[in-house]
């Protein structure tokens, strides 16, 4: 037979997430513009609400509009994929010359004339002030080159502390327990038509919370329904990741070990 489909209209809804990021090396002021730039290219569906500079640190507001960019941004930052992607995306925006090269520094090679194919390359500096003032750098595949300085750009490496941003994203989550009142309504409609074994669609304008709403509705039928189970279906495995451990926590013990 054909399903019949009852269509709930929501508002979106947001929570925010706060990321502090350490980054090794530049001007806090020409960082702190470039990484927000660098946040809105990385997070797709997010969007950084401010960026403020403290003791060498940047601590980042991120809006989140949804439980499914939340899942995301969580499982790519304490993977630590967000990191590399910030860190790239910096380096695309930053040129930071360094005139005076010190051992350790963290480069990148440009403007290489006779040998073109290394211009981007990652390397770190050995020692300096060698021959005609260059500078020994080694390549990430070991391999070692000198270079003048003027061929160098410090390397911009992000780095999220994870540990905090951990217990961010498990604040947020928690906060996202409230439903608005269009949610609310939304998992009425959807509760309603489910006591009617109706197959249900539940439509609404992306960020507006659906994912959330269909965990409240899963998270009902787990506590009230004995002996029941839910089949939770995503093309994200961090959001199929997520909304696991969201009911699991929320669920009586005996529905937990089942």
């Amino acid at each position: 037979p054909t399903p019949q489909f009852t269509a709930c209209e929501m508002y979106a809804a947001s929570a925010s997430v706060l990321l502090r990021v350490a980054l090794s090396a530049g001007d806090p002021e020409e960082l702190s513009t470039a990484l927000e730039a660098a946040i809105r290219a990385t997070l797709p569906g997010a969007a950084p609400i401010s960026v403020d500079t403290a003791d060498g640190e940047h601590v980042v507001h991120v809006g989140v509009p949804s439980v499914h960019v939340l899942a995301g941004l969580r499982g790519a930052v304490l993977s630590g994929e967000f990191d590399a992607t910030l860190s790239q995306a910096l380096n695309q925006a930053l040129t930071l010359s360094t005139a005076e090269p010190a051992v350790g520094d963290a480069v990148t090679l440009r403007g290489l004339v006779k040998r073109p194919a290394l211009n981007g390359s990652a390397g770190e500096v050995l020692s300096v002030g060698e021959a005609g003032g260059r500078c020994l750098v080694r390549l990430a595949d070991g391999s070692r080159l000198l270079a003048q300085p003027a061929n160098l750009a410090l390397r911009v490496e992000a780095k999220v502390d994870r540990s905090e941003s951990a217990a961010q994203f498990e604040a947020s989550a928690a906060a996202l327990d409230t439903l608005t009142p269009h949610q609310q309504q939304a998992l009425a409609e959807l509760q309603a038509g489910a006591g009617a074994e109706q197959d249900l669609h539940l439509r609404a304008p992306a960020g507006a919370g659906k994912t959330f709403v269909a965990l409240h509705a899963a998270l009902s039928t787990l506590r009230t329904a004995r002996g029941s189970r839910v089949l939770f279906v995503a093309r994200n495995e961090a959001l199929a990741l997520f909304a696991a451990a969201w009911l699991a926590r929320r669920c009586p013990a005996g529905a937990r070990r089942r």
